[in-house]
């Protein structure tokens, strides 16, 4: 069934979706008289049966239950994908209010009736002033105010038509700057990976006068300026990791403007502020901690928790979290969030993140033995729950003495290492360098180093600063580790 164009889109479709497409194809408005209910029904009562046969065997089976020869089969098929093309387009348009107005006044512009399109633009315009702030916003504010430049040229309007074409042109360019600014973000975290690509952004970023530009523009768009302006400030953050006072200007002025951006928005917001504390973090500004963990407690306080739901590890940061708070020693405050929240992650890993939280916990109650049984359970589907589990247990097995142990788990981090090609480069880098931390130690317990070697070991270390645990033994040998 994997060959057929129109089963793998109706794959795609709910029962509720289903069921209106049935009512949609009785309607005859676009099927004409031929009826294609029946293979949808096919479709819906033999799904199970359909997916174990081949594209050929497929068509074999309905040419025989719909009694249609092949060569007319594959054109009806042809006609259906057409058909379900044109209800998912009518329904997005109708879940779309601001594109369906915009194809009516490209309508009402082409009829020259100006009456409709001045009363239907005033309608968007108010709705888009007045509502909530999508990444959507600055664009549609733009092909809105395009089209009633077009109407004002067209009748000779000139007044209204000078006007209109410098708003126009203000929302494009800030249309085109917030787009930038969160492309400026996306490009800096490609780049910390070393996978980035280039683009005509490098071009722009470090030649504009952002600052000149977003003041003028508060004077075309009060309410926008406050979006604008927390982009950039984040973008400048991000320029500048060190200037935290662009930071934390970004964050008041979110959260006093909150209320006027949508969820998806504020959700997008949250993700980016979080992602650059935990640079800071990683990067050793441990002022961060506290920061990030606020702001998580922030996130959870108003809701914007979809995250958790996302199944792709660099967006869902409940790991980051779990490992923020128990840096703070905000043990009380894990155990809570876990039992809260464990059970909306994604099904193919909440069981993994749930173990590695509760192993976590365990080590820092110093519980080692409870910790590696909890480790032990995790699935290791993914590659940062394999490492995850594997560096931990490494640790445990550390405390308890079991070197040797500790010694073997290394051993299989590295074997998988080397065959897992779709880990990045840097966090391999990372990685090693925290599991030659601990084999130093380890050698330093089994006297094959001594004090000065292991000392010096640590001061030329390069790749970042070594794991809080790691340097909490380094002090009791007598060793600072920076």
């Amino acid at each position: 069934m994997v060959n057929i164009k129109i089963f793998q889109f109706l794959g795609n479709f709910s029962a509720d979706e289903l069921k209106s497409l049935k009512k949609f194809i009785k309607s005859g408005l676009y099927t004409g008289n031929r009826n294609y209910e029946e293979i949808i029904n096919l479709y819906i009562n033999q799904k199970e049966k359909l997916q174990r046969k081949t594209g050929t065997e497929t068509i074999d089976y309905l040419s025989i239950k719909l009694k249609i020869k092949k060569s007319s089969l594959h054109n009806r098929l042809s006609e259906l994908y057409k058909i379900c093309e044109t209800y998912l387009t009518l329904s997005q348009m109708n879940m779309n209010g601001f594109e369906r107005g915009l194809i009516l006044l490209d309508r009402f512009h082409k009829d020259q009736s100006y009456k409709l399109f001045d009363n239907l633009a005033a309608q968007l315009e108010n709705t888009l002033q007045k509502g909530l702030y999508t990444h959507e916003t600055f664009k549609q504010l733009f092909d809105l105010y395009t089209r009633i430049t077009w109407r004002y040229f067209a009748a000779n309007d000139y007044e209204n038509y000078l006007d209109y074409f410098k708003i126009k042109n203000d929302y494009l360019i800030i249309y085109l700057l917030s787009e930038t600014f969160k492309n400026y973000i996306e490009v800096h975290q490609q780049k910390g990976f070393k996978v980035y690509r280039g683009g005509l952004f490098e071009y722009i970023y470090d030649n504009m006068d952002y600052e000149t530009i977003i003041k003028e523009f508060k004077n075309t768009d009060g309410k926008s300026y406050n979006v604008i302006m927390i982009f950039y400030l984040l973008y400048k953050s991000f320029k500048n990791p060190a200037d935290k006072e662009s930071f934390m200007k970004s964050l008041e002025l979110h959260r006093i403007h909150i209320g006027n951006i949508s969820k998806e928005l504020n959700e997008y917001i949250y993700l980016v502020c979080n992602t650059f504390c935990i640079n800071q973090t990683n990067s050793g500004r441990t002022e961060f901690y506290r920061i990030l963990f606020d702001l998580i407690n922030d996130k959870i306080r108003t809701g914007f928790i979809n995250e958790l739901k996302i199944d792709n590890i660099p967006i869902n940061n409940f790991r980051d979290y779990i490992q923020i708070a128990i840096w703070l020693g905000e043990i009380e405050w894990v155990k809570k969030f876990v039992e809260d929240y464990w059970q909306i992650l994604p099904e193919r890993y909440r069981e993994d993140e749930r173990y590695i939280a509760y192993g976590l916990i365990c080590l820092e109650e110093k519980k080692y033995e409870e910790a590696v049984k909890y480790f032990n359970n995790v699935k290791k589907t993914n590659y940062l729950h394999y490492i995850d589990s594997g560096t931990n247990k490494t640790r445990a097995y550390y405390r308890m003495e079991m070197h040797d142990e500790a010694l073997d788990e290394i051993k299989k981090i590295r074997n998988y290492f080397s065959y897992r090609k779709d880990i990045p480069d840097i966090y391999i880098k990372n990685y090693n360098a925290h599991l030659k931390d601990i084999e130093h130690l380890i050698a330093y317990e089994f006297r094959k180093k001594d004090k000065q070697e292991l000392e010096m070991y640590f001061r030329k270390r390069k790749q970042g600063i070594p794991k809080r645990w790691i340097r909490e033994e380094l002090k009791k040998i007598g060793i600072e580790a920076k």
